[in-house]
């Protein structure tokens, strides 16, 4: 009888599994027969797992994939397909429906998944862990992967989209599905050039720093985990086997290492895995050796006959593989375009030694960074000396002469050149052995950061990310201050992570101080300068203190301008900032000229599809939306959303930051079912990626929470504005500017659902914190008095309101222009106020302006223009000129059933000012079913009690009366009257007016 496989069974195995790995086939009989006869449950055990697993492939696998496999056969009692055979079709897991297999290894099979919540469309790759596998080691194992995957977010690795456990109590990730080959395939497959695939692998070093950086280390490179999808980015996956550089040395992660498998994948292990030693970074840059070996000479370093692993784990401990010069073939060459001679002649030298460097069996004599060896080939690309090489004075001048060949060749600079060859030799030199140093120095400085292991720090708490860096912080001056290099450079990585984090007040300090210990050097470069000053005015914008930030800023383009690098993409990035410094000061031309300059450049750089020219695109958008040219800003945003999503993934958080800005374009053109759409995707990305409480997503639903305003939907918008007032508050203090905007979206809500009591002194505070936050002349302290201006001409304080909106109006003009659409705003309510007065002539034409403008800048369907439309047709009608007003207001109308869902208040408004007209001109029938229309819509929006729907109950009572039908208006006026005097006052016209019309109809 099957007995079963406990963790102790394994550890009591492993050791002989080793052994019976170590014989040929023909020897592994005669020894698990003498095993079988010293002890029997081990040799049937063992003899289970070497028919289970088998042999094929073994070579190619992380070991403990195939023993995990065997476990699972040998568990179930049957083959793998017995024990793994599960049919995708139908099945779900948590939110995915699996749609088909498309891999598997030791532990989990991966599916091909789609969403099935139908909150948004999404494919994935789902990992299940198989059914069987419930073994401590195992569940730890897979539950690592997907911890280690949700701390990674990188262009160039596939990301973590969702976890959770079947119904069947099995653990699931769900990651970005990556349809692609592996990058040596598709190398292979294109004919790739020599310089083609090293520009690509660059991708995978990026990645694989990014990894380091993040403190894992992958453990399992090999070209089936780096692959390349169709004219898309390199994607590094499958990280079942990384650990942690922090892990404690009795973790987690050790468990399956004490098991006695052997956490690697043969043909692709280091040497120190090899004789299981700890794997560090090292370990990672001797598996991106292996690879770019492979990509270079078209095979592995170390070939052996059959899947000897004995013989494989010999070679990689004590063979030097040949030189991948000498291990080309003509296919290989035609593979890469070139002849055998030619290729040899590429790899000869330079390429030989980065590859070489990599494959050292001593991990501390290769590269001491997957950046370093991208660095070395970057140079080599560039036709720079490489620092893999020997630092010989005639190599620099080879190097030298191959660059400036037209140079050398003129006798007169020979002597020049060697001069200059031997100066930058020994400078060279120098600088290497620096920068190997600070490396390290680097690595064991964030080691020490994230090394929770001591009990006396930990006391058995979780430590939060905040913790972490606030001990980074503290160590840099405690532990820094006799390394002023290395002390800057950590300062500034700490500000800029705690600026992503949205801790502008840490970000701030780190950052200055950053630039401090940078300007007090006297070798510090200026384009070390240049970039922290960038750092220092990005913050500043957070801060919003944008003069500063554009002081800063400029200073930052000149010191990059300064040594002849104008046009790298470290300035198109400052350029950038600064636009965003001048667009939140109100310059919108300057700022739209650095952002063409910007994509200039980019476009330039980076040729096609890259994220930094979606980011130049996405910002110019942003500037023309600003300006009122919509036509032009909505390809630019799709553009920028189509490259993103093609680059970095639908999921990334930059797809998210376009898709919001798509959404507000989209509400200012109208179209909000879309624009609710883009904004709901927008959000879930978000929290998919952060959570609820997080900068990220809280600006997210900033925008959801303004298009569901526009929709009508006041009751669920007013609850997201609450909650976004209430993050910003509590994490950036009360006089920053976001929590100051999200206040007055709050009080814009509680205006628009008729509560004056309410907005009023939400808006009063507004109005006063704006120019003390952004200065008088900015747009956001013009549309706080708008705001405030509109509520008090409401509530009948006509001289308060108009100062307040001329003060307003003559910040809007004197920022934009006086035919900008953002002045449109402040016309309409003096126009409105004008008219409140009986000046009907001063009404008609601010008014008459603002609807010339609006049609200008958004055309005649737009909501906004139907909106001036209304306003104007009012004015018409109590002008007595009712053929313009009626026609006016049935273009509204129309124009706001194709815009606005039905029941949508803005389609009531413009139906109670038809009927009203209707009414006027003698045609109460038609009125009634208008007005009729109106008063549904409101009572449904805003409840029976309000004063919206007791304004349409007024206008549908007069235009009763008029048909004479007098009991029912009288009762819907006794049903108005009380409310519109308790909540709009006594004074007020509408107030008023229904006063006098239930005294006329006798109530």
């Amino acid at each position: 009888m099957r007995k079963e496989i406990t963790p102790e069974r394994w550890q009591r195995v492993s050791a002989f599994l080793d052994q019976a790995l170590d014989l040929e086939h023909d020897q592994r009989a005669e020894y698990l027969r003498r095993l079988r006869s010293q002890d029997a449950e081990a040799g049937d055990l063992l003899g289970d797992l070497l028919k289970a697993a088998g042999t094929d492939g073994i070579l190619d696998r992380p070991a403990v994939e195939s023993a995990a496999e065997a476990l699972v056969r040998i568990a179930a009692g049957g083959d793998e397909d017995d024990a793994t055979g599960e049919p995708a079709g139908g099945r779900q897991a948590g939110p995915w429906r699996l749609l088909r297999e498309i891999g598997r290894g030791g532990m989990g099979v991966v599916y091909l998944s789609e969403r099935a919540d139908g909150q948004f469309r999404q494919t994935a790759a789902l990992k299940l862990l198989k059914p069987g596998l419930d073994t401590d080691e195992i569940q730890s194992r897979f539950l690592r992967e997907r911890q280690i995957l949700a701390r990674l977010q990188h262009p160039n690795i596939a990301r973590l989209l969702d976890g959770g456990v079947t119904e069947d109590g099995r653990p699931y990730f769900a990651m970005e599905y990556v349809a692609g080959r592996p990058i040596t395939e598709v190398c292979d497959g294109k004919h790739a050039t020599v310089d083609e695939r090293l520009r690509l692998f660059r991708d995978a070093c990026h990645a694989v720093q990014y990894a380091h950086g993040s403190l894992v280390v992958h453990r399992d490179l090999k070209p089936s985990n780096i692959l390349v999808a169709e004219d898309g980015p390199v994607k590094l996956l499958d990280f079942g086997i990384a650990r942690l550089l922090a892990e404690e040395p009795g973790g987690a992660g050790a468990a399956i290492t004490r098991t006695g498998l052997q956490v690697m994948t043969p043909q692709y292990a280091a040497p120190e895995q090899i004789k299981g030693e700890p794997a560090t970074t090292a370990t990672d840059v001797y598996g991106l050796g292996l690879v770019l070996y492979e990509l270079l000479a078209g095979r592995r370093p170390f070939v052996v006959r059959g899947s000897a692993l004995p013989d494989l784990e010999r070679a990689i401990l004590d063979t030097a593989p040949a030189l991948p010069s000498k291990a080309v073939d003509r296919p290989v060459a035609a593979a890469r375009r070139t002849s055998p001679e030619r290729l040899r002649r590429r790899l000869r030298g330079d390429l030989d030694a980065i590859v070489m460097t990599t494959l050292r069996k001593d991990p501390e004599r290769r590269y001491p960074t997957a950046a370093a060896l991208g660095e070395d080939l970057d140079r080599l690309l560039l036709g720079l000396p490489v620092r893999a090489r020997r630092d010989t004075a005639p190599y620099r001048m080879r190097k030298f002469a191959g660059r400036h060949r037209a140079g050398v060749a003129a006798a007169a600079l020979v002597t020049v050149s060697l001069l200059a060859g031997l100066t930058g030799t020994l400078w060279q030199a120098r600088a290497a052995r620096m920068e190997a140093r600070r490396a390290q120095e680097v690595k064991d400085f964030l080691v020490g950061i994230f090394q929770v292991s001591d009990p006396s720090q930990a006391r058995g708490e979780q430590v939060t990310a905040r913790e972490l860096l606030d001990r980074g912080a503290a160590r840099v001056g405690a532990e820094l201050r006799d390394q002023p290099v290395l002390q800057a450079e950590m300062t500034g990585v700490l500000a800029d992570v705690y600026e992503k984090l949205g801790m502008y007040d840490r970000a701030a300090p780190l950052a200055q101080q950053s630039l401090d210990l940078l300007m007090s050097r006297r070798d510090a470069t200026d384009l070390e300068v240049s970039e922290a000053l960038r750092r220092r005015g990005v913050i500043l914008i957070d801060q919003g203190q944008y003069d500063e930030a554009v002081s800063v800023l400029r200073q930052a383009i000149e010191k990059r301008g300064q040594r002849g690098r104008g046009d790298d993409g470290g300035r198109a990035e400052a350029l950038e900032n600064l636009a965003s410094a001048l667009r939140s000061k109100g310059d919108l031309d300057e700022a739209e000229t650095l952002v063409r300059q910007a994509l200039d450049i980019r476009r330039r750089l980076y040729g096609g599809d890259r994220p930094e020219i979606a980011t130049s695109l996405n910002n110019l958008a942003l500037m023309l939306r600003d300006r009122g040219r919509l036509d032009e800003a909505e390809p630019l945003y799709r553009e920028a959303i189509a490259i993103r999503r093609r680059t970095l993934g639908a999921d990334h958080p930059d797809v998210a930051g376009t898709l919001n800005n798509l959404a507000a374009l989209l509400r200012a053109r109208g179209r909000l079912e879309e624009a609710e759409q883009a904004s709901r995707e927008a959000v879930a990305i978000n929290r998919g990626l952060y959570g609820d409480d997080n900068p990220n997503t809280i600006q997210s639903l900033n925008s959801l929470g303004a298009i569901v305003q526009s929709l009508g939907r006041y009751d669920e918008a007013e609850t997201i504005d609450r909650q976004v007032v209430d993050y910003w508050r509590r994490s950036q203090g009360e006089e920053h500017p976001n929590a100051v905007v999200s206040l007055n979206n709050l009080a814009t809500v509680l205006k628009e659902k008729g509560d004056y009591q309410a907005a009023e002194p939400l808006f009063r505070q507004v109005t006063e914190q704006f120019p003390k936050i952004v200065g008088e002349k900015h747009p956001f302290t013009a549309i706080s008095l708008t705001h405030l201006g509109a509520t008090l001409r409401e509530t009948g304080r006509d001289d308060e309101a108009e100062a307040v909106l001329r003060r307003a109006l003559g910040i809007m003009t004197a920022l934009r222009g006086e035919e900008h659409p953002e002045t449109v705003p402040m016309l309409t309510q003096l126009g409105a106020l004008e008219q409140q007065r009986g000046r009907l002539d001063e009404a008609d034409r601010l008014l008459d302006r603002a609807l010339a403008i609006r049609e200008k800048a958004l055309g005649p369907e737009n909501p906004a223009t139907a909106a001036s439309r209304i306003s104007l047709g009012a004015l018409r009608r109590e002008q007595g000129r009712l053929d313009q007003a009626e026609e006016m207001e049935r273009a509204a109308i129309d124009a706001f059933r194709k815009s606005y869902p039905a029941g949508h208040p803005e389609i009531a408004l413009a139906l109670i000012e038809l009927g009203r007209t209707e009414t006027a001109r003698g045609r109460p029938a038609e009125a009634v079913t208008l007005l009729r229309e109106a008063e549904a819509i409101r009572g449904e929006r805003f409840g029976g009690s309000s004063w919206k729907t007791a304004e349409a109950r007024l206008f549908l009572a007069e235009a009763l009366a008029a048909r004479g039908e007098a009991a029912e208006a009288r009762a819907l006026l006794r049903a108005a009257a009380p409310i519109l005097r308790e909540q709009r006052g006594g004074s007020h016209p509408t107030t008023r007016r229904a006063e006098s019309s239930l005294r006329r109809q006798g109530g």
